[in-house]
């Protein structure tokens, strides 16, 4: 077959190549040889076009707040030990009161019996046991409790209150007093058995020392106890 020339040739060497039948052509050639403009054009508009990326604008994906399962275990063991930390701290708070009302109390107690022996020229003594104490006066027939119902009533420690009395440097037995003699006494000449009483509560990080002097004086002191 002659090969043709122009345009025609053209296409029609690449009909050839892929194999194209003339049926499948969406253009026809005039009379001259010579192509239709308009079928070249809607043999281009069939062309297919490579596809266009469209370029979707969007943000930053949003950060999922989702936590591990060691992030919950670390946050829940963090909130235990603070809960701890605050429940030790109520505690020894809720000691360190009870421990301060216990000592003021007796020490106000003490200084109260000691004005009224020498006011109504009565001893007055002070029996101290391991689950309270009590103000007892001398009579014809001895130490007898004392009956009035004021400050000078018995009284329970608190529970757990640790106790050590010491007169004239040696320990006192605080096991069993609850019908002995007192162990302290308030003189009607204003004088005093000298004692040191030390108290103690619990894990509380403190004691207080309550010491009393020959001449009626009677101190309280706060002292700190290291761990």
């Amino acid at each position: 077959m002659a090969r043709m020339a122009g345009p025609v040739g053209k296409v029609m060497q690449r009909i050839s190549a892929t194999g194209a039948t003339d049926a499948t052509l969406p253009f026809a050639a005039s009379d001259d040889g010579s192509m239709n403009p308009k079928s070249c054009l809607a043999f281009r508009s069939q062309e297919p076009t490579p596809p266009r990326t469209r370029v979707l604008r969007s943000g930053r994906p949003a950060a999922t707040a989702a936590f591990s399962l060691i992030e919950i275990l670390v946050v829940l063991v963090i909130v235990s030990v603070l809960a701890l930390a605050v429940s030790i701290s109520i505690a020894s708070a809720g000691g360190e009161r009870q421990l301060t009302r216990e000592a003021e109390r007796l020490q106000a107690l003490m200084e109260h019996a000691c004005r009224q022996a020498e006011l109504g020229g009565r001893e007055i003594g002070l029996r101290v046991g391991a689950q309270g104490y009590a103000f007892a006066m001398l009579g014809f027939q001895g130490w007898v409790l004392a009956e009035r119902k004021d400050e000078l009533r018995p009284h329970d420690w608190v529970a757990g209150l640790r106790l050590e009395l010491l007169r004239d440097g040696r320990p006192v037995d605080l096991s069993d007093n609850a019908t002995g003699s007192p162990q302290l006494v308030c003189f009607s000449s204003g004088e005093l058995t000298p004692f040191l009483l030390r108290m103690e509560l619990g894990d509380v990080g403190m004691r207080y020392e309550l010491r009393g002097e020959v001449q009626g004086k009677i101190a309280l002191k706060r002292v700190e106890i290291r761990p």
